[in-house]
């Protein structure tokens, strides 16, 4: 039984591993847009992005805007090639259209527009959009701007951003110290077997 509990412990220790830091505050539920912030305002906007409780895709809270202006968030510089998803939700009831900026380690950026196909609230998974053998160091969505004089108002919601798990450098350490333990008690075990007359 002692064998069969020290080889489980050794078994965790080698597979614990970490995932690099998500989006901080991704779903607005502090209450607050920090550590995102108002960015680039291109055609004047009628109202900065700020927090609501008025309308959400999941939990309490959900970022808001009228107008044309952009909420950035920066962070740690990721490897494009260990990003699994980068998404988020938005609603917009006029339908008109989504867009979103990447930033890189090496100055350069790239912006994207998508349409809207519903009113309500819609994914968008802009993974595939990353430009490999870069480093993400900022992600950015833009509310929207018509030209009418009557803007539509945005919302923003659950911004995800995961990455591949990568191995902590003390799990093989614990895996080693693990093994010893393993073999320091077969040795003992050995050590007092009684031996046969």
């Amino acid at each position: 039984m002692r064998r069969f509990n020290l080889a489980t412990l050794v078994l965790v220790c080698l597979s614990i591993t970490h995932a690099q830091a998500d989006l901080t505050n991704p779903g607005f539920e502090t209450g607050s847009l920090l550590p995102w912030y108002n960015a680039r305002d291109l055609y004047g906007l009628i109202e900065s992005w700020n927090v609501t409780s008025a309308d959400a895709h999941s939990g309490g809270y959900s970022a808001t805007n009228v107008g044309n202006g952009e909420l950035r968030q920066d962070f740690a510089g990721i490897p494009v090639g260990q990003i699994v998803e980068l998404s988020y939700w938005l609603k917009e009831p006029q339908m008109a259209s989504t867009a979103f900026d990447f930033f890189y380690s090496d100055g350069s950026g790239d912006e994207r527009i998508f349409p809207l196909s519903t009113s309500d609230w819609e994914f968008f998974d802009v993974t595939s959009q990353l430009s490999p053998g870069k480093e993400l160091v900022g992600f950015s969505v833009w509310g929207f701007y018509s030209g009418s004089g009557s803007e539509s108002r945005t919302y923003l919601d659950d911004v995800t951003l995961r990455t591949v798990p990568v191995p902590v450098p003390a799990a093989g350490i614990l895996g080693g110290l693990g093994l010893g333990a393993a073999s320091w008690m077969l040795r003992r075990k050995d050590a007092v077997r009684p031996t046969a007359e």
